[in-house]
């Protein structure tokens, strides 16, 4: 949040549940935004299909729920390098996705269709961003996640499993990703489009 504090905006955060559609409808007439930033979302990439329920229900009716809520406030929608599935790297904003590869893509490439697919048809103009940032590592982060993972085996001494690193990987410290997402959603030019 320092970020957004050295660009002089005002931060208000909503401590609740994005499938509850009057606390979202109530929290945002109450802070009265000019941007919101929906980040909502379980993040949890493995491929089962148990949980296609809690990431279809948080994901996609959260975002309607933040969309509907937010006015005529900007919105960035927080999607994922995810969204692209098994298309070959580098990606591009104007790459067509592939089939996404787990419930949690599959319903962030939803919610990002869906609210540009809203956002086309108003009258005013676009006010919805959606940003897919890469993969982001820093404090906090969970200790399975790739970078802590390595960094605790090689502290340990201990092997760390790996693939034959043939993929492509983008890596972002988390406050790049935090001045990325302020630069998206202030950004005028941005509105209506895909953001890597």
């Amino acid at each position: 949040m320092h970020f957004a504090r050295q660009a002089g905006v005002r931060v208000a955060v909503f401590d609740g549940d994005v499938r509850d559609a009057d606390a979202v409808t109530r929290s945002l007439a109450d802070a009265a935004p000019q941007v919101v930033m929906n980040l909502a979302a379980p993040v949890d990439v493995r491929r089962d299909p148990a949980l296609i329920p809690l990431m279809d229900t948080v994901i996609v009716d959260g975002a309607l729920n933040v969309h509907r809520a937010s006015g005529d406030a900007t919105l960035l929608q927080c999607g994922t390098c995810e969204e692209y599935g098994t298309i070959d790297a580098p990606f591009a904003e104007d790459d067509d996705p592939s089939e996404p590869v787990s419930p949690y893509a599959a319903a962030k490439l939803r919610s990002t269709r869906t609210l540009l697919d809203l956002d086309a048809r108003r009258p005013d103009g676009p006010r919805v961003v959606v940003a897919r940032p890469f993969l982001t590592y820093g404090p906090g982060q969970r200790s399975r996640a790739l970078i802590p993972a390595a960094v605790d085996a090689a502290l340990a001494r201990r092997p760390f499993p790996m693939t034959a690193g043939l993929q492509t990987r983008e890596l972002n410290y988390v406050d790049d990703i935090a001045r990325g997402l302020l630069l998206a959603a202030t950004t005028p030019a941005a509105r209506g489009r895909i953001v890597n």
